[in-house]
């Protein structure tokens, strides 16, 4: 996951600089908005596949389901900065 994050972190970043200033806010509020939504989707994702509680094998399948649902959104951002035009 630590992957990931770094991955998505440099996209966003990358993007963010292409965009001007009520653009930048937008996406920033739309990231924080994601993240949350990211969470609870992947603690529904670790409930459905199988892990009960907070044990060792919801963690598990709760990182891996952040993991997946980074690199979605990794993807997402990549097309919006292809077609962001620098302010």
């Amino acid at each position: 996951m630590e992957r990931a994050n770094a991955t998505i972190d440099a996209v966003y970043a990358q993007l963010r600089n292409k965009l001007g200033p009520e653009e930048r806010k937008s996406l920033q509020e739309a990231q924080r908005a994601w993240i949350k939504w990211r969470d609870a989707e992947a603690d529904l994702i670790a409930r459905l596949g199988g892990g009960i509680g907070h044990g060792s094998g919801f963690r598990v399948d709760f990182a891996n389901a952040q993991t997946k649902l980074i690199n979605q959104r990794t993807e997402v951002l990549k097309k919006y900065l292809s077609e962001a035009t620098s302010p």
